[in-house]
């Protein structure tokens, strides 16, 4: 039997205060830019605001999330 491989259900990262979060990964809304160096990271889930000491990048290959940029700069890298 093939086993089949599932996305994670939930996303556990800690703030910048040191706090510890596990939110449902279905429950993201938002991922922000916090600073001008892109090294924080505003995240949104089930409508509370947590700031990330990482990257978008890397928050969004943790969750496994789909980019697709709408504004024509393609300025993610």
């Amino acid at each position: 039997m093939q086993r089949i491989a599932r996305p994670f259900t939930f996303l556990g990262f800690r703030d910048v205060d040191g706090v510890r979060h596990v939110v449902r990964v279905s429950s993201v809304q938002t991922l922000s830019d916090a600073d001008l160096d892109r090294q924080e990271t505003l995240l949104v889930a089930a409508n509370r605001m947590y700031r990330v000491s990482q990257p978008i990048d890397t928050i969004l290959d943790k969750i496994g999330g789909d980019l697709r940029v709408v504004d024509g700069h393609g300025d993610f890298g």
